[in-house]
């Protein structure tokens, strides 16, 4: 008796599918196509959206030099922990020496070597669709924060949780809220926004 509940269970189901599917082919080609071209290369852009192999755009690079600042000495970002830096944010490396002070063009090469890493984080980490903006705001993330919170961000953004909860909780230097870093989480949080 149990098997048969069991098949008569099964084929139910099976045909609520099939119907189910057929309804929605039927309201798909039923829908009003609409007017505004734009609409259909939206859908194209989403339908064919990838982030395997996207760069930052020249406004996300705007925007980290803006945070970054420029130095064009090696100067201690972060005194307790002699986190030497210089151009626009470049982690000195153990092994890497530079003149006293570097020229613009060697900074721009240092950063968007740096840059490199930030995009492959996204790239590979990220498993929901990007729109250009939301890339640039999650490679700036990325650029500023260290492994281990960016693993914990990337984690959150691919669970579902809004941008608007992810991006501030990465406010903090030290465990200080750090007015700058407020800002740029804000920044990033509007190129987001702007897709």
């Amino acid at each position: 008796m149990r098997p048969m509940i069991l098949i008569l269970a099964g084929l139910g189901l099976w045909m609520f599918a099939k119907n189910t599917q057929a309804n929605i082919r039927q309201d798909v080609e039923a829908a009003p196509l609409p007017d505004d071209p734009s609409v259909f290369q939206q859908v194209e852009a989403l339908l064919n959206m990838s982030n395997g192999n996207m760069r930052i755009s020249q406004a996300g690079i705007d925007l980290i030099k803006r945070y970054e600042g420029w130095r064009d000495h090696a100067y201690d970002a972060n005194p307790p922990f002699a986190d030497w830096t210089i151009g626009y944010g470049h982690k000195i490396k153990d092994g890497e020496t530079f003149p006293q002070t570097i020229t613009r063009a060697l900074g721009e090469n240092l950063l968007r070597k740096d840059l490199e890493m930030a995009e492959d984080r996204v790239n590979s980490m990220i498993k929901i669709p990007l729109t250009q903006g939301q890339f640039d705001a999650l490679a700036s993330l990325a650029y500023n924060l260290t492994w281990g919170s960016w693993v914990k961000a990337a984690t959150r953004i691919n669970r579902g949780e809004s941008a608007e909860s992810v991006f501030p909780l990465y406010v903090f230097g030290s465990g200080v809220r750090m007015p700058g870093l407020v800002a740029r989480r804000a920044d990033e949080l509007d190129m987001w926004m702007a897709g």
